[in-house]
């Protein structure tokens, strides 16, 4: 295993992006060299990236957003190793899917188990996601459709057997039109 090199402002900023710094030893190393030591870890990664990157001090001024500059990510960009999301992530997301991006967990985790490959693997990887996301719904409004059947079936002839109320589903479940209860579903017993 190879030992992680000590982050000095000498570092070069993939290198940086490819280590995974603790947040105490980020908060030594923007006291070291004048930048701000507050924020998340992430906020901290952002700080120190653009300063490596560029050399510029991100300040945050009374009361005001903090300036963020964001790198350039393409899809043909590498998945950095122990990867921390920042707003860059979440506006190349966007740009490649839409304002409906979400960052499910399931990407998050994705990501982290994949540093090397491509953001646009990434993409790919979210609408599998997405597609599964869907089919799980379809599913569960099927099993609503199913019970809701069966329920109206028994309200409205509570003297028949479950077993009938099924055997109507069946039919009707395969048959083109709504899948709703309807009095002359009995003709299918």
């Amino acid at each position: 295993m190879t030992e992680r090199p000590p982050l000095t402002k000498d570092t070069d900023a993939g290198s940086f992006m490819e280590n995974a710094y603790r947040k105490d030893e980020m908060i030594l190393f923007c006291i070291e060299n004048g930048l701000q030591t507050r924020g998340s870890e992430a906020e901290l990664t952002e700080r120190i990236f653009v300063f490596l990157s560029t050399g510029i001090k991100m300040i945050k001024g009374s009361g005001k957003r903090e300036l963020r500059i964001t790198f350039d990510i393409t899809l043909d960009s590498l998945i950095e190793k122990n990867i921390i999301f920042t707003e860059a992530h979440r506006k190349f997301f966007q740009k490649h899917i839409g304002r409906s991006f979400w960052f499910w967990p399931d990407l998050q985790v994705w990501m982290r188990d994949n540093p090397g490959r491509t953001y646009g693997d990434a993409v790919a990887a979210y609408r599998e996601q997405e597609k599964e996301r869907a089919e799980k719904r379809n599913a569960r409004a099927e099993e609503f459709d199913h019970v809701a059947y069966l329920r109206d079936f028994m309200n409205d002839n509570p003297e028949r057997t479950p077993e009938d109320a099924e055997r109507c589903w069946c039919c009707k479940n395969g048959s083109s039109g709504n899948r709703m209860y309807e009095r002359n579903d009995l003709s299918f017993l």
